[in-house]
């Protein structure tokens, strides 16, 4: 239940001016409209022009090696690396309550992880997640000033960390040198030194030939991500249908509350 005392609700979908919200029944309706909306698909989006730009960077060893069964070692791996007091899911339970009790729940959690991995289906419940609001400053007033945090079951979670180490052996060679985040060797601080030098050039730069910064706003980038627009970008990249669809699987299991 939200129990924040008054936010704006966007007039225009994710912009324009809002107008006051107060009651309880109110916020909450605000809310799930604007979580909605973000959180559905756009129309009319063809990612076209920008797949004919991305050259195909996995090769046949590379596929081989995401395709391999999965095993218990992963399963196990994938918890143990997982923080044991991060937010439990929306049963209640963290990581550290299965990692505590793996001699007992081992079996059981290992079956379900790799019946979905090596051919199975996810169950609907496995990826039933539970959106928890975070101010991201002092009294916010729009909905856009709340950092919405995901809250997954740890079964999800596991099945999406092994998928994640086996992709992670493969990053460096399909990520471009340009990306300098969530890849292992890269800082996303290096942005900001690149950022910082080439405004310290624009500074100093002397002649009659101009040159200028543009400042994009990025904000919720990652939530905005098309599904269609993420399996037609891996498969350009040259991952292997069968990989492919194990990460849209979890990905379009979802359902959020």
């Amino acid at each position: 239940m939200l129990t924040f005392s008054s936010t704006f609700a966007p007039d225009r979908g994710l912009g324009g001016k809002g107008k006051l919200q107060t009651t309880q029944e109110e916020l909450e309706v605000t809310a799930m409209e604007f979580y909605t909306q973000l959180f559905t698909r756009q129309e009319m989006l063809d990612p076209g022009p920008i797949l004919n730009c991305v050259p195909t960077k996995v090769t046949a060893d590379m596929n081989n090696f995401l395709l391999r069964p999965f095993t218990a070692d992963e399963v196990k791996e994938a918890l143990f690396m997982m923080g044991a007091n991060k937010a439990p899911g929306p049963d209640g339970l963290t990581a550290g309550f299965f990692q505590f009790h793996w001699e007992t729940l081992g079996p059981s959690v290992t079956g379900a992880v790799l019946d979905f991995l090596n051919g199975g289906s996810m169950p609907e419940s496995v990826n039933s997640t539970t959106i928890v609001l975070i101010p991201k400053i002092k009294n916010p007033q729009e909905m856009k000033q709340f950092r919405p945090i995901s809250l997954c079951n740890v079964i999800y979670k596991i099945c999406s960390k092994v998928l994640t180490n086996r992709l992670r052996s493969c990053l460096d060679e399909i990520i471009s040198e340009e990306q300098s985040a969530f890849v292992p060797g890269r800082l996303i601080t290096d942005n900001v030194l690149i950022a910082y030098e080439c405004t310290h050039y624009l500074k100093r730069k002397k002649g009659k030939a101009g040159a200028c910064a543009v400042k994009l706003d990025m904000a919720k980038a990652y939530d905005r991500v098309e599904w269609k627009y993420l399996m037609d970008i891996m498969l350009k990249l040259g991952f292997h249908d069968t990989f492919v669809a194990l990460i849209m699987s979890c990905v379009t299991s979802v359902s959020f509350s």
